[in-house]
């Protein structure tokens, strides 16, 4: 997950996506660490029911710090995104 999240944050940074400030490697690792939490937690209350809105929060919290504003304001980070991109 951490090497997943490595090779796509480079990319964003290369693409000039990323906030200069932007450590690719330890934003790599405190993303997988989050999410894992995350899921932990959903796990917990909801048997996983709540995790796509859980997952929102986290983005919604995390990618202000690091992606520049054009990109934030194209993000699609809602709920229901992935059931969408399947029915297409």
């Amino acid at each position: 997950m951490i090497d997943h999240n490595t090779q796509l944050l480079d990319e964003a940074k290369r693409r000039g996506e990323l906030l200069p400030h932007v450590d690719v490697q330890a934003v790599a690792e405190l993303l997988a660490a989050s999410f894992t939490g995350v899921q932990l937690l959903s796990q917990l209350h909801s048997q996983r029911r709540d995790l796509p809105e859980r997952a929102v929060v986290l983005l919604e919290s995390f990618l202000p710090a690091i992606a520049v504003p054009a990109v934030l304001a194209r993000l699609d980070i809602t709920p229901d995104r992935a059931s969408r991109l399947l029915a297409e």
